[in-house]
């Protein structure tokens, strides 16, 4: 099964507003961009990781883990030059990972 991965990035991109509205409210634009920047950051992680699901060399907690595992190499730097408290910027991290896991789930019917 081949999927189109810039089709899936582009359906979680679009999905990141709405995370950024019901997260951080007062940081919609900042969050947006971060997330986005998450997105393009782990796009080949997203990739692979989505094909081997689709093969069935990993499990849905393993693609879990793998994205959980990158977590820090994406700076959320607009985020954290609007002032957000860092605890709060990690919460939105951790938020737009769970959503790729569940998007990329959903997407290939896991």
């Amino acid at each position: 099964m081949s999927i189109d991965i810039s089709a899936l990035l582009s359906e979680i991109g679009n999905k990141i507003p709405a995370l950024a509205q019901t997260s951080l409210s007062g940081y919609i634009d900042a969050a947006t961009t971060d997330g986005q920047r998450l997105l393009a950051t782990l796009k080949s992680d997203i990739e692979t990781g989505t094909q081997d699901l689709i093969e069935n060399k990993i499990t849905k907690d393993d693609f879990s883990d793998l994205l959980l595992g990158d977590k820090d190499l994406v700076q959320m730097t607009a985020l954290t030059e609007a002032g957000l408290a860092l605890a709060s910027v990690d919460a939105f991290r951790t938020a737009v990972l769970n959503l790729v896991v569940s998007s990329v789930t959903d997407f290939i019917k896991i």
